[in-house]
């Protein structure tokens, strides 16, 4: 419920857990979350143990697991019982901040969202790491006729419009500079 609570849509979820209706069903286990469905294809299931999550991950039969991120335990958690079921592993990894353990190489794929991210953790895993980058929902970002500009910027030779966060893999100093 952690991206509900956050403003995200339903609709909105359903196309960031199951981008281009590819799967026939998702179901996303998130840790001490409660059961819900975000959309007829795809529902969360919350589970609070190890054992509570290997029985559903069992009854829900998936052909692939997918890990977000490389948290610690529930990293081991995806590769665990993907071995246990015997399917493959796939880890997407979004945070540069994070140490990559040996063990995460483990993973049938990986992906990291920037060329950074996949560079490090490729070094760190001594593995190849793919470059998936984020999808962006053209439903909120497309072209439009500027209402208005700010008298501030309004004559400036170059304006830059940026969201995210301020963090070095980001770079935002070279967009700074650029100005």
């Amino acid at each position: 419920t952690l991206y509900k609570d956050q403003g995200w849509s339903c609709e909105r979820l359903q196309r960031y857990y199951n981008p281009a209706d590819v799967a026939q069903e998702v179901c996303v286990f998130a840790y001490y979350d409660k059961n819900w469905d975000i959309a007829p294809k795809v529902r969360v299931s919350g589970f609070q143990s190890f054992n509570e999550l290997s029985k559903k991950f069992k009854a829900f039969q998936p052909d692939v697991i997918r890990c977000y991120e490389a948290f610690p335990p529930f990293c081991d958690y995806a590769l665990a019982v993907a071995a246990q079921l015997k399917i493959p592993s796939y880890l997407s990894l979004h945070d540069g901040r994070l140490r990559y353990h040996q063990r995460l190489a483990r993973f049938d794929v990986i992906t990291a969202y920037t060329p950074t991210v996949a560079r490090n953790a490729a070094q760190a895993l001594n593995r190849s790491v793919d470059v998936q980058l984020n999808g962006i929902d053209s439903q909120l970002f497309c072209s439009k006729t500027p209402s208005f500009i700010d008298e501030r910027v309004a004559h400036a030779e170059y304006r830059i419009f940026t969201v995210g966060r301020n963090d070095p893999v980001k770079n935002m100093d070279t967009a700074i500079k650029a100005t």
